[in-house]
């Protein structure tokens, strides 16, 4: 194999683009051609192994008599440099042989050189085995158990293979492995292969874990179902639903369970239908409950069940899917939540529960948090009684029984103590051979006959052992449901959360319309009302309210309740469901509180209102002076932590300042995104100037032409060296401090008071010791001056190649 030697141009002043070298990777395959004069020779490169920036791998050529070569090299962003150094089949090619390629998309090109010989070489990657493993990991994401078989979905997404929805969402081609686990031995089988999932979807509106597949064991029948949904092709939101089913053969069979549907959210098991549990699953288009249940031929049919809204389709998913753990695979850490019991909603019996839900008052209003009003308006007025109020009164009930129904449902039925009867003796079959006497053939069966009996008893012991310890985790699940119902504050947290559920759909968005002032009476009258939010939400209710306001204050009052700084709030009894309004001030208005000073009282007054009114973070840091003369002496004294602060957890860092390692300093930090931070300056001396001596880095030379010209390889570099004391009466103060904020979770070492540290303050380049010698040597050595001025009768490469071999004399 002839190659033919080409000497690289050198790039001046040229703009080189970022190229990425991620395709690089272990199990690659790259094919393309290598050229010489006049020949071209079929390639093809296989990466087998990718350690950080090292490569190896080997080279077949099979048009030079089937040749087969490995390679090594080093990849540096878009450069790869490797030489084919071994044959290991073949006699066609010639080693070493050098190779240089950029990489440029999925392809790599650049030259080959052999002693004087070189030409080009371009291949394209074809096969990249490692992409779905290399762009993302393995996670468990549905996983069930039923009478000892275990069954696990196992999700592998590549990351570079994508479709999105028109908002812009993107979901990733995803590989789907079920795994079932009997008696220690793991069965793996793909699934799927050929769907695109979401991982984390990364709207605001929508939560974050709906799409998630889902897995069902049948206790009865084993028959494992498995429910996914994929994106289709097109940009729009339409999503297909799958069944997979493990068929008493041991294979997979896959069923469409809805096509180019907006329906897979918030999906969840429940019952059994024809052999298969149903599906329920929400559509965002129109809202929709949708329950699909699976024909005797194996077809699907989708049912709507009634118009929700996000928030009941959520709740519901929440109480009846399983919420499983999200396990990476590799490092076996817990990334998710728990499994939960999957329970479906249950039909309760109201009676059963009415008596035990305690009286509440329920807050209807358009804003979280409110704060009193100062005018007379602020005394509360009842209301008229209201069907639709009523309505909702009766639907709480429901809910909450319901739920507690549930809670008592999903305890699982006590188990069966197992039958002695059933662990029968069964001894191995045996007959008298013909060389064995009859004494000797009734010992053996005898034997056999002991051994089968002890057996049947130890299998009857274990069940017996099983059994008393599912009973007993029965009967503790029995205790902790019971102790929950006997407790009010049980039905307390399930009636705030059918609140906050049906409120929006039964009730909807409380408005004041229809705004008159009577100036004669002093007045203002307007109606207040129920306004839909285009769910599912039908109220009635419209009242006119008269708000008694005196003229000097009547436009301004109109004003603030155009604008909505003044807002309607209804308060209503449960379980009577009496009600009463008042006019408040809108808590998006705590801009109007003038000054840090101002805090105290103003949450003195809205707590009038609600008792569980706090203010985040980001609202206190707009309040002018929030924070400013906050020091380590009076932070936990301060109105900012009294009020505001002491309500979040922060991190706290203490040691010297990231910015000025002169400094030691205490940085409180709040996932809010607030923090304050103190410093003070250390006792600081100086320990003298170091040098250090580096080689420099691949894009140090490249993009420094000085460095070209120059032929620097190394660089010397000054540093000024210092030792620093922390002030012990602050590090004393910080501690304190920090024992206040998070109870002294620190350990005492993250106190330290001694540190060093260096400024770098200048540097030189300079060449290495052996370019340096060869500098020398070139400018002084009699025999290689002589050869070099033979070399001046040569033009071009062979010039450069003459000059290569006098340098032999210097090395």
């Amino acid at each position: 194999m002839m190659k033919k030697l080409v000497f690289a141009c050198l790039l001046l002043g040229v703009a080189l683009p970022a190229f990425s070298d991620d395709l690089v990777a272990s199990q690659t395959e790259w094919k393309g051609e290598g050229t010489g004069p006049g020949a071209v020779w079929p390639v093809t490169m296989q990466v087998l192994e990718r350690n950080s920036d090292q490569i190896s791998g080997t080279l077949h050529w099979p048009t030079l008599g089937n040749s087969k070569t490995r390679f090594k090299g080093t990849v540096r962003g878009s450069e790869i440099v490797f030489t084919e150094y071994e044959l290991i089949q073949g006699n066609g090619v010639a080693i070493p042989t050098a190779y240089r390629v950029s990489l440029t998309g999925q392809s790599m090109s650049g030259t080959w050189m052999f002693r004087n010989q070189s030409g080009s070489f371009r291949v394209e990657l074809v096969s990249n085995s490692a992409a779905v493993g290399a762009a993302g990991t393995v996670q468990v994401v549905a996983e069930d158990m039923q009478g000892g078989v275990q069954v696990r979905l196992l999700r592998e997404q590549n990351k570079n293979d994508t479709r999105q929805n028109a908002d812009g969402v993107v979901f990733y081609r995803t590989i789907y492995t079920a795994e079932r686990i009997e008696n220690g031995t793991v069965y793996s089988q793909v699934i799927e292969s050929d769907i695109y999932s979401i991982d984390i979807y990364n709207s605001p509106n929508f939560n974050p874990i709906a799409m998630q597949p889902i897995l069902f064991i049948d206790p009865e029948s084993k028959v494992v179902t498995v429910f996914l949904s994929g994106k289709n092709p097109s940009r729009d939101y339409a999503m297909v639903g799958y069944a997979y089913r493990l068929e008493t053969d041991g294979k997979w069979k896959k069923e469409v369970v809805f096509p180019n549907e907006n329906s897979g959210w918030f999906s969840y098991f429940s019952g059994l239908s024809a052999g298969s549990p149903d599906i329920w699953h929400f559509r965002y288009a129109g809202y929709y409950q949708l329950r699909s249940v699976r024909n005797p031929d194996g077809t699907w049919r989708t049912m709507s069940v009634a118009r929700i809204s996000p928030d009941q389709a959520v709740a519901d998913w929440k109480r009846s899917r399983k919420r499983l753990a999200t396990t990476n695979v590799q490092s076996g850490q817990k990334t998710g939540i728990a499994a939960v019991q999957s329970c479906a909603p249950q039909q309760a019996d109201l009676q059963k529960f009415v008596g035990k839900i305690p009286p509440a008052t329920l807050i209807w209003s358009d804003s979280a948090v409110f704060v009193s009003s100062s005018s007379a308006s602020a005394a509360a007025q009842p209301l008229e009684p209201d069907a639709s109020i009523s309505a909702i009164g009766e639907s709480l009930t429901a809910a909450v029984a319901q739920q507690a129904q549930a809670d008592i449902s999903c305890i699982p039925p006590a188990p069966v103590a197992p039958s002695r009867a059933n662990f029968v003796a069964k001894p191995e079959a045996t007959t008298k051979g013909e060389f064995e006497t009859t004494a000797a053939y009734e010992a053996r069966r005898q034997k056999l006959q002991n051994e089968a009996e002890a057996d049947a008893e130890k299998a009857y012991q274990q069940a017996m052992k099983s059994y008393e310890q599912a009973l007993s985790q029965h009967e503790q699940r029995v205790r902790e449901v019971e102790a929950k119902q006997a407790d009010s504050k049980y039905y307390q947290d399930k009636l705030a959360q059918a609140w906050e559920t049906l409120r929006p759909t039964q009730l909807g968005n409380l408005r004041i319309s229809s705004i008159r002032y009577d100036a004669d009476e002093q007045a203002f009258s307007a109606l207040l009302k129920g306004v839909g939010s285009g769910l599912n939400m039908n109220s009635s209710m419209t009242q006119t309210i008269s708000i008694p306001v005196s003229l000097e204050q009547a436009e301004k009052f109109k004003q603030d309740l155009e604008s909505g700084k003044r807002v309607p709030v209804v308060q209503i009894q449960y379980p009577s469901m009496a009600a009463t309004w008042v006019i408040v001030e809108n808590h998006a208005f705590l801009a109007n509180v003038k000054s840090v000073q101002d805090i105290p009282g103003w949450l003195e007054t809205a707590r009038k209102v609600d008792p569980s009114v706090t203010i985040s973070i980001t609202e206190a840091i707009a309040v002018p002076g929030f924070g400013k003369n906050l020091t380590v002496d009076n932070f936990l004294d301060s109105i900012e932590y009294r009020t505001v602060l002491k309500n979040f957890k922060p991190s706290v860092e203490i040691g010297q300042a990231s910015t000025d390692q002169s400094q030691f300093s205490m940085k409180i930090s709040y996932s809010e995104g607030y923090s304050v931070s103190f410093a003070e300056n250390a006792s600081c001396k100086s320990m003298g100037q170091t040098t250090e001596r580096r080689k420099l880095a691949y894009g140090e030379q490249l993009f420094n032409i000085g460095r070209w010209f120059t032929g620097a390889t190394e660089v010397e570099e000054f540093y000024d060296n210092y030792s620093c004391q922390a002030n012990k009466a602050l590090l004393g103060k910080m501690k304190r401090l920090e024992q206040g904020l998070t109870g002294g979770s620190r350990s005492s070492d993250a106190f330290h008071t001694s540190w060093d540290y260096r400024v770098r303050v200048g540097s030189r380049d300079r060449k290495s010791d052996y370019a340096e010698e060869m500098d020398r040597c070139q400018a002084t050595d009699t025999a290689y001056k002589t050869c070099a001025a033979q070399c001046e009768g040569f033009g071009g490469s062979n010039r450069n190649n003459c000059l290569i071999r006098c340098s032999d004399i210097c090395r």
